[in-house]
C-alpha cells in the first residue's frame, strides 16, 4: 500500500457544486488522502445519494450531524487523516492548476510547515481564461504580504488553514485542534502552532486561489454575536503572545469594536466590558490606529 504523503481536510455545508469543484482541483493519486466532513448540510440544498465524491478513490465522506462549524468539521477531519502532510481547503476554494506538483517539491524537506503564495478571486473569475492565456494575477491581499516579513510574523499572523501544508506529527504531538466556534475557529489553531513548529519554509508558487466573494460574506457578518466572538478569540490570542513575551505583536482590541459598529450602543459597552474584563489594555497598540486607521484596518 502506498505511503500517504498528503490529507486534505474539506468541511462543507450547503454547497455542493462548489465543492464538486473543489474536488476537481485536487488529483487522484495514491498517495492524497480527501477528507471531506458536511456539517449537517440541509436536505432541500444537497442530494445526500449523489454527494460530490461519494464512493470515488482516496475521497473519504463523513457526515455529522451536529451542526457545530468548520472548526468542529477539521477536528472530525484530523481522526481520520493518514497523510505526512496536512492540507486544508475550504469548499468554495480551489487548487491551481499544478498544485500538488508544486506541493511535492516540498513533500521530503525537513520542516513543519511550508507556506505557499494565495491567487485570488481574480483567477477565480478569470479561470478558463488563465488556463488559455497568461493573466496578472495579483498577489492576494495580507496574507501574501505576510510572507514577505520576518518569520515570527509569518508564524503569528498567517492564521487562515489554507495555503499551507503543515506535517501531521507536529499537530499529534501537540494535541492541536480547532476552536469549535462559528467563526475565527482557525486563529487560536494557527497561533498555538506558531510556538510548537522549529523550521518552516516559504515558497513565491501560487497552488491555491481563495473564492473571495463567499468568504467576504462570511468574514464580514457584522451582528453582535460574530463580534463578541471574534473579539473574545482575538483577547484569547492576545493573552498568549503575552504568555510568551511577544507583547508587541499584540493587536488591539478597539479593532473589533471599530469593525463591528454597527451592532449598536448596547454591544460596543459589551464588548468594551469583555475587553475590560481580560488581560489585554484597553488602548494597546491604539497609537498606530491613530496615526493611519485606513492602513491598520486594512492590515488587520
Amino acid at each position: 500500500m502506498s505511503e500517504i504523503n498528503y490529507s486534505v481536510i474539506i468541511p462543507h455545508k450547503n454547497i455542493p457544486d462548489l465543492l464538486q469543484r473543489c474536488l476537481d482541483s485536487i488529483p487522484i493519486r495514491d498517495d492524497i488522502q480527501i477528507i471531506i466532513v458536511d456539517d449537517n448540510s440541509d436536505t432541500d440544498k444537497v442530494d445526500f445519494e449523489h454527494f460530490p465524491g461519494l464512493g470515488e478513490k482516496g475521497v473519504e465522506v463523513y457526515f455529522t450531524k451536529e451542526g457545530k462549524g468548520a472548526g468542529y468539521a477539521r477536528n472530525v477531519g484530523l481522526k481520520y487523516a493518514k497523510g505526512k502532510w496536512l492540507l486544508f481547503a475550504d469548499a468554495d476554494d480551489f487548487y491551481v492548476p499544478n498544485a500538488f506538483e508544486k506541493i511535492d517539491n516540498f513533500s521530503n524537506v525537513d520542516k513543519d510547515v511550508v507556506y505557499f503564495y494565495l491567487a485570488d478571486d481574480k483567477f477565480s473569475i478569470c479561470l478558463s481564461q488563465a488556463q488559455e492565456q497568461s493573466v496578472d494575477i495579483k498577489r492576494a491581499n495580507t496574507y501574501n504580504s505576510i510572507l514577505s516579513t520576518n518569520e515570527r510574523n509569518i508564524r503569528i499572523n498567517h492564521c487562515v488553514p489554507y495555503g499551507k501544508i503543515v506535517r501531521r506529527s507536529v499537530v499529534q504531538e501537540n494535541g492541536l485542534l480547532f476552536d469549535e466556534l462559528p467563526c475565527s475557529n482557525d486563529v487560536m489553531f494557527f497561533v498555538r502552532l506558531a510556538f510548537c513548529v522549529q523550521k518552516i519554509a516559504i515558497s513565491d508558487d501560487y497552488i491555491y486561489c481563495v473564492s473571495k466573494p463567499l468568504h467576504h460574506n462570511l468574514t464580514a457578518k457584522k451582528d453582535y454575536f460574530s463580534g463578541r466572538i471574534r473579539l473574545q478569540v482575538l483577547l484569547n490570542r492576545n493573552q498568549l503572545l503575552q504568555e510568551h513575551g511577544l507583547g508587541s505583536m499584540i493587536t488591539p482590541p478597539l479593532i473589533i469594536v471599530w469593525q463591528f459598529r454597527c451592532s449598536g450602543l448596547r454591544a460596543i459597552l459589551s464588548y468594551l466590558l469583555l475587553i475590560m474584563q481580560s488581560s489585554t489594555p484597553l488602548f494597546t497598540g491604539i497609537s498606530k490606529f491613530l496615526r493611519d486607521p485606513r492602513r491598520y484596518l486594512k492590515n488587520n
